[in-house]
């Protein structure tokens, strides 16, 4: 639509098992839920030799609270590199950092993410 930058929101529900085990199912322990916001914000970036390159930020966020803070996010940002003659995306690089939180703990973990097409 020739807009600059755009951006999405979404609602999510995020489920794991209490038990980090595979256990039997008279044995299991329930279902953990979090609701969460995870939100995406693009915006175009330079026009060059037949391609586009699209920034991109992310971050999801819990609902749940610890001291304050979301119990889990992952946050993030980077660049996918749009081939404009292909129609394809031809590189994405994007660095993010999850973070989950209980009480008077927090683990953080960097996650670094890089594609490019197999050329055949």
């Amino acid at each position: 639509d020739d807009q600059p930058t755009w951006s999405t929101e979404t609602q999510l529900v995020l489920t794991r098992r209490a038990d980090p085990f595979p256990v039997p199912p008279p044995f299991r322990e329930a279902q953990v839920t979090r609701t969460a916001r995870q939100t995406v914000r693009y915006s175009l970036g330079e026009t060059a030799e037949q391609a586009v390159t699209i920034a991109k930020e992310y971050e999801l966020v819990t609902e749940e609270r610890v001291d304050d803070k979301p119990a889990l996010s992952q946050t993030g940002k980077g660049e996918i590199r749009f081939d404009l003659e292909e129609r394809v995306p031809a590189s994405m690089e994007m660095e993010y950092r999850i973070e989950m939180r209980a009480p008077q703990v927090t683990v953080t973990i960097p996650v670094t993410v890089s594609a490019r097409p197999q050329l055949s």
